[in-house]
C-alpha cells in the first residue's frame, strides 16, 4: 500500500486497506469537528467542502459500499444534529434536504465522483486508444449479454463486481 499524490493505492484487487485508510481519515476529520467551538452551519460547510471534497478526491481508485458511506454520514449527521441542538429523532433527511441544511451524503459525493470519471473517461479524446476501452470490453465480455452494459444493468461475475470499473458501470 502506497500514498501519490494524496490517493492511497495498493496492488490488492479488494482495496480493503485502502478502503480502510480512508474510511479511518474520513472519521478522523469528522471527529474533530464534534468539540470544535462552531455553529451546525460551520460544521456543514467544513463537512461539504472540505472533508467530503477530500474524500471524493482519494475515492477515485477505489469505492466504499453503502453501507460504510451510511456508517460515516450517520457519524457527522448526529454531530451536526448536536450543533444545531436538534433532537435526534429528527429526520436525517431534514438535514440533507437541499433547501433546507444541504448536508450532503458520502454515497452521494461517491456515485457523483464515479460518474465525473466515467464521462471524463469515455469522452476523451484518445478513448479508441485507452486501455479503458479494453476494460469495458473485458467487463462486457464476462457479463455473458449481447446487451450494452450501459443500457441493462449488467450481472458481473465475482471476482469482476468488485473491480472499481464495475462499480463505476453499476453506479450507472
Amino acid at each position: 500500500i502506497f500514498r501519490h499524490l494524496e490517493v492511497w493505492l495498493t496492488r490488492d484487487s479488494f482495496l480493503k486497506a485502502v478502503k480502510k485508510l480512508i474510511t479511518n481519515e474520513i472519521i478522523s476529520n469528522i471527529k474533530k469537528l464534534q468539540y470544535a467551538k462552531i455553529t451546525e452551519k460551520q460544521a456543514i460547510y467544513i463537512i461539504n467542502n472540505v472533508i467530503l471534497t477530500r474524500a471524493a478526491y482519494q475515492m477515485q481508485s477505489t469505492y466504499l459500499t453503502k453501507h460504510a458511506c451510511l456508517k460515516v454520514t450517520n457519524l457527522y449527521t448526529n454531530i451536526v444534529k448536536q450543533k444545531a441542538r436538534l433532537s435526534r429523532s429528527t429526520p436525517n433527511s431534514t438535514l440533507h434536504h437541499p433547501s433546507i441544511y444541504a448536508l450532503n451524503t458520502l454515497y452521494d459525493i461517491q456515485q457523483q465522483q464515479q460518474i465525473r470519471t466515467l464521462d471524463r473517461s469515455i469522452h476523451s479524446s484518445d478513448f479508441d486508444n485507452s486501455s479503458f476501452k479494453i476494460r469495458l470490453q473485458q467487463l462486457q465480455n464476462a457479463a455473458n449479454s449481447n446487451q450494452s452494459i450501459f443500457l441493462e444493468q449488467p450481472i458481473f461475475p465475482a471476482n469482476e463486481s468488485k473491480t472499481n470499473t464495475a462499480q463505476l458501470i453499476i453506479t450507472l
